[in-house]
């Protein structure tokens, strides 16, 4: 590497340990990305990364390629910076062989690994549960707590791009850290994750079982012939005016090709629950049918001798069954309805 590359590097280290307090949790405040984007960077900045690669395959040193790689040709910027955030280790070594004149070496190898911000992030992740259970580590990089939201954010964003291939990235900060900071940080990243475990109702599961086993031994009731439904049959034509001013329109086409950007989180639990409901009122319908009031008795006689789960399931069975009969008794309800629409 050329004197004129090495007296760069010299600047770039001297950057980065002026300004890494006040800089450190900016996404660009890496060592590849003080070469490219800092405000003042010198004239060779730029240089110094494709200079450090060449020294590695000079050296035929082994370079990691990312899954995702931007081409060099499309653009070299960000393809070094994909290719330094996979080999940093390797990155930060070739630096710091570069460095003649930096006086404190020791600290900036700390900095460019990322260990002295991983450091920081795990001693306030560490101060946070203190305060009592909450996010694990990975989420607490993320999202951070409502006065310090994400500020580790860029910092997780390079570990993920770092171990790629990892399936465990906690165990990949192990050499980043002292072994006791690690130890308290695992320990209490474990426990986070497993008081979020659901864990199922076994007597919930139980009585649910039950009542479907039951239910397949049953006969099922006779279906009503019904006319066979289509999209046109039920919303009409594709697109529907829906207001008498203006030009109020839904586009069916479109809704059905809406898609949900969030995830969809379920309890278990509340999923056997509403099983359940749904297996008794299977098993009532057919005494209902032929005498509701056999039915309420039934249902009595199941309730004193039914545990929790099954007693919940019981009442709101014997609701639906009184909503069902207060709809169909109210006068103020027209059970016919003549529809006409435009073909």
């Amino acid at each position: 590497m050329g004197n004129d590359i090495r007296g760069a590097c010299e600047e770039v280290a001297s950057t980065i340990l002026a300004n890494y307090e006040s800089c450190k949790y900016r996404p660009e405040f890496t060592l590849w990305g003080v070469c490219y984007n800092w405000s003042n960077k010198g004239d060779r900045w730029e240089d110094i990364i494709p200079s450090l690669f060449d020294q590695a395959r000079a050296n035929e040193e082994s370079v990691l390629k990312p899954n995702f790689l931007i081409p060099k040709s499309s653009n070299p910027i960000n393809y070094y910076s994909m290719l330094s955030m996979r080999n940093s280790p390797l990155v930060g070594r070739l630096f710091l062989s570069n460095l003649v004149q930096c006086p404190d070496t020791s600290s900036l190898r700390e900095i460019i690994l990322d260990r002295t911000l991983l450091r920081e992030a795990a001693n306030e992740y560490l101060v946070e549960l203190q305060r009592g259970p909450g996010l694990d580590f990975f989420e607490y990089m993320m999202k951070g707590t409502d006065n310090r939201q994400g500020r580790f954010s860029p910092l997780l964003e390079r570990l993920l791009f770092r171990f790629e291939q990892s399936t465990d990235l906690l165990s990949e900060l192990e050499p980043l850290l002292d072994s006791e900071l690690y130890k308290n940080l695992e320990e209490s990243h474990r426990r986070s994750l497993k008081s979020k475990e659901v864990i199922i109702d076994p007597d919930l599961k139980a009585v649910r079982d039950c009542y479907a086993e039951r239910i397949q031994a049953q006969p099922e009731l006779p279906k009503s012939q019904n006319d066979a439904l289509s999209l046109k049959s039920v919303f009409g034509k594709i697109r529907v005016k829906t207001s008498t001013i203006g030009s109020g329109f839904i586009d069916w086409e479109s809704f059905a090709n809406m898609r949900s950007a969030g995830r969809v989180l379920f309890n278990p639990n509340a999923v056997l629950r509403q099983q359940l409901v749904n297996l008794v009122l299977n098993e009532m319908l057919p005494v209902y049918a032929i005498s509701p009031g056999q039915a309420y008795e039934l249902i009595s006689l199941k309730y004193n001798s039914a545990g929790e789960e099954e007693r919940k399931a019981l009442n709101i069975a014997c609701q639906l069954f009184q909503s069902m009969e207060s709809f169909q008794n109210d006068s103020r309800i027209h059970h016919t309805i003549n529809v006409g629409r435009k073909e």
